[in-house]
């Protein structure tokens, strides 16, 4: 998923912000990459129609940001009965005026660990 914000912002399609890091090394063979616009990665995408056609039953969710998105998501997919993992540590954000990141960060994961998803470290996921 990337997310393509409006133009002149520093997210709109074409921006620096906007590219992916080239060490992701998408192979278009086998990778999707999906635009969205809306921190739901599910809202006016066919994102849930490729994970049904896919028999994907289990979703992974890293990225950013933990607070917009990463909540976002975790709540959905948990609502879609899609038995999300967030990855604790492979989430992540920018401090704001009130809050350090890694307050934001712990308190994500201690409020959506459980009722919305199952926790687990970067260590511990294996494909």
């Amino acid at each position: 998923m990337r997310h393509t914000g409006p133009q002149n912002s520093p997210i709109a399609a074409g921006s620096p912000f906007w590219q992916l890091h080239p060490d992701l090394k998408l192979n278009a063979t086998v990778d999707t990459l999906i635009d969205k616009t809306k921190p739901s990665c599910f809202s006016g995408t066919a994102l849930a129609e490729q994970l049904r056609q896919a028999g994907i039953q289990q979703l992974f969710i890293t990225g950013l940001k933990t607070q917009y998105c990463i909540d976002t998501n975790c709540r959905i997919a948990a609502d879609m009965s899609l038995n999300p993992v967030l990855v604790s540590d492979a989430h992540s954000c920018m401090d704001t005026p009130i809050l350090s990141a890694q307050v934001i960060i712990d308190h994500h994961n201690a409020t959506l660990g459980g009722p919305f998803v199952r926790l687990l470290t970067t260590e511990d996921v294996v494909f």
